[in-house]
């Protein structure tokens, strides 16, 4: 689900039915400077759970029906900001993923802080490098991993596959990915740089994998700032 908080008293509600007991990572990426939670209830309005964003959870959910709701933690919020609510089946072989670089356009790769974390950054095309493991720890060969990002422009969604091979590896490119929207601004020395900042996801055979890169900055443009 992607939404907004259009106010500070908004609150965005959905009702979650699980048909027998499962494990799902749930995240709620939230790029904007405000906070955000999801509550989870029960149908009697019982609260079970409360989530903070920008943060992956691990949860057992037993079969039943459950609401969930996304809102500020005060009167803060960004109603031209997009929230994404990402609830998927976790990989019953507790599978994961290790990201060891993602490639991008010469002048602009890199792993970087721009005050959000180091993250890689991106622009007109990605290649993924990284390895498959098991619960274990012992890499998968032969297995499909897929690579899926969401553009701010349109919510334009970009999926990639590959195969890995017999130690566990995988290379994924995403070939031509469009124009970031520049919500974000970072001022460096010389110059102010904009980006936005987009989620990340990692799944074999339609289940999520745990990550250790979630998200990437998505370079728009740079103007300089003479001194």
């Amino acid at each position: 689900m992607r939404q907004t908080i259009d106010n500070g008293y908004d609150m965005d509600w959905i009702i979650f039915q699980v048909d027998e007991e499962k494990t799902f990572t749930v995240n709620l990426n939230n790029p904007s400077s405000a906070n955000y939670q999801l509550d989870i209830f029960d149908p009697e309005l019982n609260a079970l759970a409360g989530l903070g964003d920008n943060t992956n959870y691990s949860i057992v959910f037993p079969a039943g029906t459950y609401l969930l709701r996304v809102q500020s933690t005060s009167l803060e919020h960004d109603a031209d900001q997009k929230y994404t609510l990402d609830i998927r089946e976790k990989a019953k072989e507790g599978k994961s993923v290790v990201i060891s670089n993602i490639g991008t356009d010469d002048n602009v790769e890199g792993y970087i802080d721009y005050g959000y974390g180091y993250k890689y950054r991106i622009k007109n095309f990605i290649n993924v490098k990284g390895q498959l493991f098991d619960e274990n720890g012992i890499t998968v060969p032969n297995a499909n991993v897929e690579a899926r990002i969401v553009a701010v422009r349109n919510d334009k969604v970009y999926m990639e596959s590959s195969t890995t091979d017999r130690n566990g590896n995988f290379i994924i490119e995403i070939p031509s990915i469009q124009e970031a929207a520049g919500k974000y601004a970072y001022t460096a020395p010389a110059s102010h740089h904009y980006f936005d900042i987009i989620p990340i996801v990692f799944l074999s055979n339609g289940n999520v994998l745990d990550s250790n890169e979630n998200s990437l900055y998505h370079f728009a443009y740079s103007t300089y700032r003479p001194h």
